[in-house]
């Protein structure tokens, strides 16, 4: 008897090691990817110099406005494929920690739970 409530112990004390660790890489993983989408502004500040002369020399400030929104989804876009790799990096670790995570299953990239694997010993 007590060897088995000792095994599951174990058992239950290994689980929790496994999860704390593969939170501590997702929430690395993430901070990664939030530096990597915010490092993205260069177009958006373009956008912004360019329509700020065009918009005070036509006293019209949607020109500075229509510049900043223009950077902005330029920066947005090439974020998104640049930090790509983030993304798939944490659905990976999702995958094998089971953790359904709404933002990256509606990014297309459907979370599910890591198959019980058959050479496990009962």
């Amino acid at each position: 008897h007590h060897s088995q409530f000792h095994d599951k112990r174990i058992a239950m004390t290994e689980k929790s090691a496994s999860e704390a660790a593969a939170a501590a890489e997702r929430m690395q993983l993430q901070s990664e990817y939030q530096d990597c989408l915010l490092s993205h502004w260069k177009l958006c500040a373009a956008g912004l110099a360019i329509g700020l002369p065009v918009a005070m020399k036509t006293r019209k400030h949607i020109y500075w406005a229509i510049g900043g929104i223009s950077g902005t989804m330029l920066d947005y876009v090439q974020a998104l494929g640049d930090c790509k790799g983030f993304r798939a990096r944490i659905a990976s670790v999702d995958l094998k920690s089971g953790v359904r995570d709404p933002l990256v299953a509606s990014a297309g990239m459907p979370v599910q739970p890591v198959p019980e694997s058959s050479d496990q010993q009962a």
